[in-house]
């Protein structure tokens, strides 16, 4: 009994230092983001790694909170040795998707639920619009929509629109451009998809001429 009670009066002290070092780390984090000039991309990054940090103490402070409790409430022999694995893995998972959640937001073409919703993985409905417009500013735009069929492209956008929706001028740069080929442009954007048969080709962002 006296060894337990050492067990997690040790195991508090250790879970007052992961507070103490959160605190800190968030404070840094505040402090690095009021500061920060604006338009330099160097200071985005920095405020990344700061929000890493963040996160990686309070995944600390999770774990030494969760050890705590079942040392204070459990028998510690059964009880850590049963549920280390587990638990382990849950925080990675947690950790993982946490600082991905928070270094990634939705309107990033890194985010958790743009690069899920790509590769068909995402299981929630998402806004088309809002990811047609992450979808504008993924490099890899041109690669995700080569070789894919009009109906795939379709059922991953919503709608496809077709060239006579368009104005004028915009029918008039398709001449210029697609050669006669079949085209649409995804949704309302300015994006459009030049097909060959029934295969996209290539993807052109498109201005009034």
């Amino acid at each position: 009994m006296e060894a337990r009670r050492e067990e997690t009066s040790l195991l508090a002290g250790y879970v007052s230092a992961f507070s103490y070092l959160a605190g800190v780390l968030s404070g840094i984090a505040v402090v690095a983001a009021m500061l920060a000039p604006r338009g330099i991309p160097e200071s985005h990054d920095i405020a990344r790694w700061l929000t890493m940090m963040f996160v990686a103490a309070m995944i600390l402070l999770l774990y030494g909170g969760l050890r705590l409790l079942l040392a204070a409430f459990v028998p510690l022999r059964v009880s850590w040795s049963r549920l280390r694995a587990p638990l382990t893995t849950l925080l990675f998972v947690i950790a993982f998707v946490g600082e991905w959640l928070l270094l990634y937001p939705s309107n990033d073409d890194k985010s958790l639920q743009y690069t899920y919703w790509k590769v068909g993985l995402y299981p929630f409905n998402l806004d088309l619009d809002d990811v047609t417009g992450v979808f504008w500013s993924d490099p890899g735009r041109r690669e995700f929509v080569i070789g894919k069929t009009e109906q795939q492209l379709r059922e991953k956008f919503g709608y496809l629109k077709p060239i006579s929706k368009m104005t004028p001028n915009f029918q008039e740069c398709y001449r210029e451009v697609a050669n006669g080929k079949k085209a649409f442009f995804i949704r309302e954007s300015w994006l459009m998809i030049v097909f060959d048969g029934d295969n996209a080709i290539d993807l052109v962002l498109m201005k009034p001429c």
